[in-house]
């Protein structure tokens, strides 16, 4: 179960950046199992900016998983709200249950028009420094390796906290991956790397061949890893939205699974 609390405040000094602020009179408890608890991290890590992360928590976590959404990035309102589940938000409760303190990162406040986080900002240096500052926060409640996880959109995300992020990571893990990351500099990432894809993935932006050129392209990885998947069912109409091969529509489970045994067999 989660709830919107605010929980605590990350170091300026630890991340060169803004520190983060704690934006009302809350505040969440902390347990005696990871320092974190189940509600929401909120914080500043740039002027003007906060950025919110919905936290699950989880009695004996082997590791942090941070979730990086598609689309326009940002969180509903309600954590069970109507309609067909994204693959991430859908599944954040199901990561958590596999031993991983598990946390939804929202779009910034500046980020919070209709459309969202754009591609460029998502690759871009303010991205970045908000992903610092929730790996951070996230590693000062709880010492454990840290993986980013992102789908369709979100990958550009994951990739870049990958790429060009100050805080280390302990691997990454790209679903539906957008094309767009092939322009990365994905030699930079050393880290293991797991890229899953649906083979009947009808989104223009997420072909699923584009994983097997992104692992090509991770020459610096110890570990690249493609996982295809197959089956489930079509109840969505958009190909790149939930309710599709996109999202992994009626396999979500497994997929979730063999994400969670990649992570604990590659996590130090």
């Amino acid at each position: 179960m989660n709830r919107w609390i605010v929980i605590g405040a990350v170091s300026a000094a630890l991340l060169g950046c803004q520190p983060a602020t704690i934006l009302d009179g809350r505040s969440g408890s902390l347990d005696g199992r990871s320092g974190i608890s189940s509600g929401a991290l909120s914080m500043e890590p740039r002027p003007g900016a906060t950025v919110r992360v919905r936290v699950y928590d989880t009695a004996s976590p082997v590791a942090i998983a941070v979730l990086f959404m598609g689309g326009s990035g940002k969180l509903p309102l309600q954590a069970n709200a109507p309609g067909l589940p994204g693959f991430l938000a859908g599944n954040a409760e199901r990561f958590a249950a596999h031993g991983f303190i598990t946390a939804l990162v929202d779009a910034p406040s500046d980020q919070q028009g209709p459309e969202g986080m754009s591609l460029q900002f998502r690759a871009g240096p303010d991205h970045a420094a908000d992903t610092d500052a929730v790996v951070a926060r996230l590693k000062l409640g709880a010492d454990l390796p840290v993986w980013v996880i992102g789908v369709s959109l979100g990958t550009v995300s994951a990739a870049n906290a990958a790429v060009n992020g100050r805080h280390p990571i302990d691997g990454v893990v790209l679903a539906s991956s957008s094309i767009a990351i092939t322009r990365m500099n994905l030699a930079n990432v050393t880290t293991p790397a797991l890229m899953v894809a649906h083979e009947d993935d009808g989104c223009r932006g997420t072909p699923p061949q584009g994983a097997r050129e992104i692992a090509r392209a991770l020459t610096g990885a110890p570990v690249a890893e493609v996982e295809f998947f197959s089956g489930g069912r079509t109840d969505g109409r958009n190909p790149c939205h939930p309710g599709t091969p996109h999202t992994f529509h009626g396999i979500q489970e497994t997929v979730v699974a063999f994400i969670a045994e990649f992570i604990k067999a590659h996590s130090n």
